[in-house]
């Protein structure tokens, strides 16, 4: 099968999400790992809900944002959303703003 990547289209956006919470949830267990419960808990009570929404604002503002995924026999396996800031041309114009790739498809 062949590696597709196109841009972003909003019936993407459970897809990607779903790959961004995988791609997150070692980070955040690592976190609770090193903090305890209790001060996990405070700091990050709902990291989830909260990738959730950051990763669907992100990929839906259009404008800004550059959102390209992966897709393997019409299924997203890999996404990438970058921002170029146009105002400062240096190697600090960008910014990779969540990217994942299935497992699956590492292999």
């Amino acid at each position: 099968m062949d590696f597709v990547i196109r841009p972003f289209r909003p019936n993407d956006i459970e897809a990607i999400i779903d790959l961004s919470l995988l791609a997150w949830e070692p980070v955040f267990t690592s976190f609770r790992s090193v903090l305890g419960e209790k001060i996990y808990t405070l700091i990050y009570p709902d990291w989830r809900k909260t990738q959730r929404e950051g990763v669907k604002t992100y990929a839906e503002d259009v404008e800004k944002v550059t959102t390209l995924v992966g897709e393997v026999g019409g299924k997203v396996v890999g996404f990438l959303a970058y921002v170029i800031h146009e105002a400062d041309k240096t190697e600090n114009s960008g910014k990779v703003g969540s990217d994942k790739i299935a497992d699956v498809w590492e292999e």
